[in-house]
């Protein structure tokens, strides 16, 4: 499936805050103000790490879940089946 979306649109498919989040970045986790120091390198974001922080997050509170995404960047969204 080819999807063709404005940012914002490409930002909720791959679940991170965009612009406005702590890690903006959707391929690494380098911090918001980071983003100009090319010296230095980041860890990259993986389809694994993602699912171990939702695992993790899943049995919080709205609250402390919401805190514990934010850290990365991420939001949570409901799929509907």
């Amino acid at each position: 499936m080819l999807l063709n979306l404005i940012l914002p649109g490409r930002c909720v498919m791959a679940l991170i805050r965009g612009l406005r989040g702590l890690c903006p970045c959707p391929k690494c986790l380098v911090p918001k103000n980071q983003l100009s120091d090319l010296t230095k390198k980041h860890p990259h974001r993986s389809g694994q790490g993602v699912q171990d922080l939702f695992n993790e997050a899943a049995d919080l509170r709205v609250v402390d879940k919401e805190n514990l995404l934010k850290t990365q960047g991420l939001r949570d969204i409901e799929v509907g089946a």
